[in-house]
């Protein structure tokens, strides 16, 4: 039922009748909106804005009626803004824009705050409106800044000192509690537990802080898998035989040789071990099954536990995350192990997954690539042919290059090809090299990173754009030293181990 038909609500005794329009009632919900909203045709001429608006930007909206909205926005964006209004007037789809980079406002006062634009089309008779809705996001970003602060000192200042406990704790447990009245050694048992506890609950911390910022370096080597993950085995039977739980692997072949890294790896099988362990019942055993696949290798991991709830499976490897449906509370642990391999398999190219077992349980799963021989590949786009050429021939004992001189070209490269970083030119003929940043995903969906070479200067970079480098005053040695760089987080820059 529409608003012109919905029936009028009867006054109280005394009040006079009075009848609300319908155009009132959508003003009146414009203004009251709680994010800024923002109208403006195709040529982005602004026609309407609400209160929000006007008290995000410090502007009144006398100030703003006519203007464009890129008044709106820091001037080192305007470039860039032109041809992202451009590219979305021409498609005309709803979206959130900023998708992989940080967005900003800029207020009357020249001061910056970040924010979050959605943006839909309407169709007005023959003409085109986009309306935005924008999101002032900084006490959001302020909150996620101190909480990774926190996160990190405090995970530094306690790991060192609680090592050294957890450390001394278990020399005493070895040497002397058997020379200890026994309710002492029962007291110093417990001690060393809860300090190995507390020792791993800040590791995995640091990890999955490292997986998150990409900051993750790898070695990769030719190990022998097979040989790895019986070694990993063996390190973990103490804490099988804790939980009365027998662990055997079983192959395909006695030799299984992949290109990897060794240190990773381990810490992969010894998480998703631990929640075999942990969740099996006293005299289950927990298989580990490898086989070869075509340019890599298969891991999985069957357990005897009592199974994942249907409504917690998509939960599974989110940070934290334990089935209250199950006795994973009594189990302990901090909820980070699975986190932890899925953020790993995701650096390494891989694939993480779990399937429920035949006469109960579950299989976990890795999937991970044979890094023997991989280069990175890079896309550079830039309509200099010479300039092509050049970077090239400067990039080539480090990664393959694939050139194109178009957007177009570019997006048909990015079709049929897993790149590992963007060289983009801003100036692409008539559009900006920056528009093809929505398409730079990888085939798991993490963000490809971006260096900028281009006549721009001041460009300013966020997660995803590494870099900004001015053609003129950069040199290729430069640039060569920018993309190795860029190129270190997560997998893509490699140590080679020193024979």
């Amino acid at each position: 039922m529409g608003l012109e038909s919905a029936p009028s609500r009867a006054p109280l005794p005394g009040q006079p009748q009075t009848r609300v329009l319908p155009h009132e009632i959508f003003r009146l919900a414009v203004e009251a909106f709680p994010n800024g909203m923002v109208m403006a045709d195709e040529s982005g001429n602004i026609l309407m804005v609400n209160a929000e608006l006007e008290r995000q930007f410090g502007y009144d909206r006398d100030e703003l009626l006519g203007e464009t909205v890129e008044v709106l926005i820091p001037e080192r964006f305007r470039a860039r803004h032109s041809h992202h209004r451009e590219t979305f007037t021409r498609t005309a789809k709803a979206r959130k824009m900023g998708t992989g980079m940080e967005l900003f406002g800029r207020r009357k006062d020249g001061s910056e705050f970040p924010v979050e634009v959605a943006l839909n089309p309407i169709q007005f008779a023959e003409r085109l409106l986009i309306v935005g809705a924008v999101v002032d996001i900084s006490e959001r970003k302020r909150a996620e800044r101190l909480k990774d602060e926190f996160v990190a000192t405090v995970s530094h200042e306690l790991r060192t000192p609680m090592t050294s406990l957890a450390g001394s704790l278990g020399l005493l447990v070895g040497q002397w509690s058997d020379k200890m009245p026994a309710p002492a050694a029962r007291l110093l048992v417990i001690a060393q537990s809860n300090a190995q506890r507390l020792v791993r609950l800040i590791n995995d911390i640091l990890d999955i802080e490292k997986a998150e910022s990409g900051s993750v370096a790898f070695a990769f080597k030719r190990i022998d898998a097979v040989e790895l993950i019986e070694q990993v085995i063996e390190c973990n039977r103490t804490y099988a035989t804790s939980y009365n739980v027998h662990v055997r692997i079983e192959s395909d072949s006695d030799h299984i040789e992949i290109t990897t890294d060794a240190d990773r790896l381990a810490q992969i099988v010894t998480n998703l071990l631990s929640n075999a362990i942990k969740f099996s019942p006293p005299d289950a055993e927990v298989v580990v099954t490898l086989k070869r696949r075509a340019g890599g290798l298969r891991l999985s991991v069957r357990d005897w536990g009592p199974g994942i709830p249907d409504d917690f499976k998509p939960h599974v490897f989110e940070k934290f995350a334990q089935a209250d449906a199950t006795n994973a509370r009594q189990k302990g642990g901090t909820g980070l192990g699975l986190s932890i391999v899925k953020q790993l398999v995701d650096l390494f190219g891989g694939k993480v997954g779990f399937s429920d077992a035949l006469d109960g349980g579950t299989i976990f799963f890795v999937e991970l690539p044979d890094h023997e021989g991989h280069r990175p590949r890079i896309l550079h786009l830039d309509d200099d042919q010479n300039v092509l050429a050049l970077v090239r021939v400067a990039l080539s004992d480090d990664a393959d290059v694939i050139s194109v001189d178009s957007l177009e070209m570019a997006r048909i490269a990015l079709q049929t090809n897993q790149v590992d970083l963007a060289v983009l030119d801003i100036a692409v003929g008539n559009a900006s090299g920056l528009d093809l940043m929505p398409q730079l995903r990888d085939a798991t969906g993490n963000i490809i990173p971006v260096i900028v070479f281009s006549q721009v200067d001041d460009l300013n970079c966020d997660g995803q754009i590494g870099g900004s480098l001015p053609k003129g005053r950069t040199s290729l040695d430069d640039l060569v030293d920018a993309v190795r760089d860029r190129l270190l987080p997560p997998t893509t820059r490699y140590i080679k181990e020193v024979a």
